[in-house]
C-alpha cells in the first residue's frame, strides 16, 4: 500500500540522490490555467460512491473508470460524472486504457494486472510470478503494456497478449534507477515517464528502457515535488504529475519544463486531501482522484 505521509528520512534520501541532471524551472510556460468544473463521489459503497479511490483512466469516448480500492471494484462514469456501471476487482490501484477501449488494472495484492473490456469482462491476467506489488500501468500506441513493478523496483514491459518483452531499473538514485516507483505513463511518441517516488523525481525513458532525462526535487515551489505518486500525459505530450505531499497537480512539457499547476489542501471545490491519480481526456479535461475526500474532481483548461 502507498504511504501517503512522507517521513523526513524519505525526503533526505531524495535530496541525496546522485547523477541527477534535473531541471527546476520557476516560471510558467505556455499552458493555460485549469479551472474546477465538477466533482462526483461520496464516501460509501453504493452506486457512484467511493471508498479510498486510488486509480483513474479515461477512454477515447470520455468514459471515466475509477479504481474504488476500499470497495474492491471498478466504477464507470460518463464525462459528466454520472454513474454507469461497476465490476469487481481486488484492491485495484493504477489503471490505463488502450486504443480499443480495454481497461488494465493493477492488483498489488495478487501481484498481477487484469485486462477488462469496457463492460468489465475479464480478457486476460498477466504478470503473476513476475510482478511484486504493481502500482501503476501504462499502454503505448502499439498496445504494449508497461507496469510499475514497485516491489521489484523496476518497469516491466509486456506485449498486448501479456508476453514479457523487457524490463529495466534497479534500486538506487542514479539515472535510470528507482526507489519505490509509483507511477508510469506513455505518451504518443513512445516516451515512458516514471514517478520515482522516494527519489522525488520524474524520469523519462524510451520504450526500450533507455534513460533520457529527469526533473524534480523536494520543494513546495513550482516544478519540484514532495511526493510524486502518479503521472500521465495528454495528446500534446505534456506531462501531469500528482504531487500528493503538496496536494496539487503540476503540468510540464515533454522535456520537463514547468507549465502550470492547480490544487491546494482542503475539502472545497478544487481542493485535495491526498490526490492519488490523474487522467486526461481527448479534450484536455483533467480528472483527479481525491483519496482523502473520497471523490473525483474534474478540471477544464
Amino acid at each position: 500500500m502507498k504511504k501517503f505521509l512522507i517521513p523526513l528520512l524519505i525526503i533526505m534520501v531524495g535530496l541525496a540522490y546522485s547523477g541527477c541532471t534535473s531541471t527546476t524551472p520557476t516560471t510558467p510556460g505556455t499552458a493555460g490555467i485549469y479551472k474546477y468544473s465538477l466533482k462526483f463521489g461520496t464516501l460509501g459503497s453504493g452506486n457512484g460512491q467511493l471508498n479510498n479511490p486510488r486509480g483513474i483512466t479515461v477512454d477515447s469516448t470520455g468514459n471515466i473508470y475509477v479504481a474504488d480500492y476500499g470497495n474492491n471494484r471498478v466504477e464507470k462514469f460518463d464525462s459528466a460524472g454520472t454513474y454507469v456501471s461497476q465490476w469487481t476487482s481486488n484492491s485495484p490501484m493504477g489503471m490505463a486504457t488502450d486504443s480499443a477501449g480495454n481497461i488494465y488494472v493493477c492488483d498489488p495484492g495478487g501481484s498481477f494486472v487484469t485486462k477488462f473490456n469496457a463492460t468489465g469482462t475479464t480478457l486476460a491476467t498477466f504478470g503473476s510470478g513476475t510482478l511484486l506489488d504493481p502500482q501503476a500501468v501504462g499502454v503505448d500506441s502499439a498496445g504494449n503494456v508497461y507496469v510499475d513493478d514497485t516491489g521489484n523496483t523496476r518497469i516491466v514491459k509486456f506485449s498486448a497478449a501479456g508476453a514479457l518483452i523487457t524490463q529495466w531499473g534497479t534500486t538506487g538514485a542514479d539515472n535510470g534507477e528507482f526507489v519505490r516507483p509509483y507511477g508510469v505513463a506513455v505518451d504518443n511518441l513512445g516516451n515512458v515517464f516514471v514517478a520515482d517516488f522516494t527519489n522525488i523525481r520524474i524520469q523519462k525513458f524510451t520504450t526500450a528502457g533507455a534513460y533520457i532525462l529527469q526533473w524534480g526535487n523536494t520543494s513546495s515551489n513550482n516544478g519540484p515535488f514532495v511526493s510524486p505518486v502518479a503521472v500521465t500525459t495528454d495528446i500534446a505530450g505534456d506531462v501531469f504529475v500528482v504531487d500528493e505531499g503538496n496536494n496539487k497537480v503540476q503540468e510540464f512539457n515533454n522535456a520537463g519544463t514547468y507549465l502550470t499547476q492547480f490544487g491546494a489542501y482542503g475539502t472545497g471545490n478544487g481542493d485535495f486531501n491526498g490526490p492519488t491519480a490523474v487522467a486526461v481526456d481527448a479534450s484536455g479535461n483533467v480528472y483527479v482522484t481525491d483519496y482523502g475526500n473520497n471523490r473525483v474532481e474534474k478540471f477544464i483548461p
